[in-house]
């Protein structure tokens, strides 16, 4: 039985076999992220009213991204269904 998995990234869902799953895991584990951390009483340098201030972090994929697991089978269902509201 062959699985595709459903994350999310940049507000859109993508199906992806399992060998693009790990690239990608491999691809964005260990980089730089930027953030910002609220420290309040405008006392950062930026967001809203001064009370943040920019991080540096570290991605971890595997604490980050959550994959959904599908069928073929269950992707085929979706399919159909989606073809039968579009007649």
């Amino acid at each position: 039985m062959k699985m595709q998995f459903a994350i999310e990234l940049v507000g859109k869902k993508l199906l992806l076999d399992s060998e693009k799953l790990s690239a990608l895991f491999a691809l964005v584990d260990g980089c730089a992220t930027m953030d910002q951390r609220f420290v309040g009483g405008k006392q950062g340098s930026c967001g809203y009213n001064n009370d943040y201030i920019p991080i540096i972090g570290t991605f971890n994929a595997n604490e980050e991204l959550r994959p959904n697991v599908y069928t073929d089978e269950q992707i085929e269902a979706i399919r159909f269904i989606q073809s039968q509201q579009e007649k």
